[in-house]
């Protein structure tokens, strides 16, 4: 589905309460993927920098996981549910922008 210009796949989920903008992916029962959806991409810049939590630690649903950062502003990433980071996306580490050019893929 497309929003003005910004592009949202139906077979996600999202939770777009503030800060959120987080897109959800069902992988097994019991495990997801989340990520920055195209509107909080566009609307952050060009970023070039992501930080998050160890993988093993446990999260809260609505506490900050992550950071994401452009030249000027820095984003948090906040859980949408509560459990454990069990993996993480090591490619953003070097390759931020990523991010910006696959938002539902990086």
């Amino acid at each position: 589905m497309k929003i003005e210009e910004y592009f949202f796949p139906e077979d996600l989920l999202y939770d777009i309460s503030e800060p959120g903008h987080i897109w959800i992916r069902k992988i097994e029962e019991k495990k997801i993927e989340i990520g920055i959806d195209d509107y909080a991409a566009k609307r952050a810049g060009e970023i070039e920098f992501i930080r998050t939590m160890k993988v093993g630690k446990q999260i809260t649903k609505g506490g900050t996981i992550g950071t994401y950062e452009t030249g000027k502003w820095i984003g948090q990433i906040k859980s949408p549910v509560s459990g454990t980071l069990v993996e993480k996306n090591e490619l953003l580490k070097n390759q931020p922008e990523l991010v910006n050019k696959a938002p539902y893929s990086a």
